[in-house]
């Protein structure tokens, strides 16, 4: 999903800082992108003949040096769309209550910790983070698994999977195989397995996890998996019949 981004800080050294701390910002499902122009004095103009999309996100500073403050900018893109994300920069808390009686309802308020730059990134990745799930949770068309560790949050579309597995030489980590990626997670199996409820995700299996939707043939004698996107999993003769048997299990319930 693309998500764009606009950071209109008057202040140039720290709206390149904001940048880069959002471009840490590690996402297997958002690509993030920087639209022009990042000049707020050019914006007032430009945003009128664009299309605000509800998953665009603006970073306003409230004190900009000019004849229009952060919250004028903010008014105007409520005009056109209620359900932008909304970040106000400040350095001042009291700035609230005016943001309240605009009815501007903006998503968050970010203090300007100009030598603090481990609690400015903190705080950018919180809010990237808290979009993505938000965004992910509202699309009732996607089902969505979450697989979070110590490091990473990762998403994932249900149907993107085709199958997950332990790896071995890696104690503790599985491989989750997509449809055009793989991605090796520090989980236990038996974790991960809980995250899948769902009929169409095998999991009685020792160390794989099976998408059986994404499925599309086998072979009997070389006792392979064959998903889509032409991926070919090798299994065990005990693995390879417990799929094959759920496949024709499901087939048959499905008459």
């Amino acid at each position: 999903m693309d998500v764009n981004i606009y950071i209109l800080e008057d202040d140039n050294n720290y709206r390149k800082k904001i940048m880069e701390f959002i471009l840490s910002y590690k996402s297997n499902f958002i690509t993030i992108n920087f639209p022009q122009p990042h000049n707020h004095l050019e914006f007032m103009n430009y945003f009128q003949k664009k299309l605000i999309e509800d998953t665009d996100i603006f970073f306003l500073d409230i004190d900009l040096k000019t004849n229009f403050s952060g919250i004028d900018i903010a008014k105007q893109i409520r005009t056109i769309n209620s359900k932008a994300t909304i970040i106000f920069l400040t350095t001042a808390a009291d700035q609230a209550i005016n943001i309240i009686n605009e009815n501007i309802y903006p998503t968050r308020y970010l203090k300007k910790e100009i030598d603090n730059d481990d609690e400015t990134l903190k705080n950018i990745l919180q809010i990237l983070h808290d979009f993505e799930k938000k965004t992910l949770s509202l699309n009732k068309h996607n089902d969505v698994v979450v697989f979070q560790t110590r490091s990473e949050t990762l998403f994932f579309k249900l149907s993107q999977i085709l199958f997950i597995e332990s790896v071995s030489g890696h104690k503790g980590h599985v491989l989750i195989r997509t449809m055009d990626k793989q991605y090796l997670i520090k989980m236990k199996i038996n974790t991960v397995k809980k995250q899948f409820p769902q009929k169409n995700m095998l999991t009685n299996l020792q160390s794989f996890i099976i998408n059986l939707d994404n499925i599309v043939g086998y072979n009997k004698s070389s006792t392979t998996l064959i998903f889509q996107n032409d991926v070919i999993l090798s299994t065990g003769v005990k693995v390879f019949n417990k799929v094959v048997n759920a496949i024709k299990e499901r087939d048959s319930s499905d008459c």
